[in-house]
């Protein structure tokens, strides 16, 4: 991460430092799918081919908040609104505003927030803790239906 971001430009003396490639052609070969896919690419067909396919065989199904029955969305709610809700903080940016700081390997939420009084819409950032589960059982459908958080 840090290293492909030093490739956007040359070091100060204008050498494209101790690398094989030049800088640019350094970067592009990161973030081609060429023989090694991109890192997301990889996790998402590792989930979608093993992982998920795995888990279902042991009973656990990981679905949508559209797989879920009123009283599951009710019990979502009110987890969000008392385990969720209450770790979060959100960082509006405005103009003239420098944009916040975005720490490496952490989960960050985008997001446009409008003001419901002026109508003002501003860009976000949500950092979502690390102390938060990525996945919460929810429902007692013998583990049926599980929201990613």
């Amino acid at each position: 991460m840090v290293r492909v971001a030093g490739l956007r430009g040359p070091d100060r003396g204008g050498r494209p430092g101790h690398l094989s490639r030049r800088p640019p052609a350094t970067g592009d070969a990161a973030r081609s799918p060429g023989t090694r896919a991109p890192a997301s690419a990889r996790q998402s067909k590792l989930w979608k081919r093993e992982l998920s396919v795995a888990l279902e065989e042991a009973g656990i199904i990981v679905g949508q908040v559209e797989d879920c029955t009123k009283t599951e969305l009710e019990e979502l709610a009110e987890r969000f609104e008392h385990e969720v809700f209450p770790v979060l903080t959100p960082l509006a940016v405005g103009p003239g505003q420098p944009f916040p700081y975005i720490s490496g390997l952490s989960l960050s939420l985008g997001l446009f927030v409008r003001d419901p009084d002026s109508g003002e819409e501003r860009f976000a950032r949500v950092k979502v803790p690390e102390l938060l589960p990525r996945f919460m059982a929810i429902g007692e459908r013998d583990s049926s239906c599980r929201s990613s958080a």
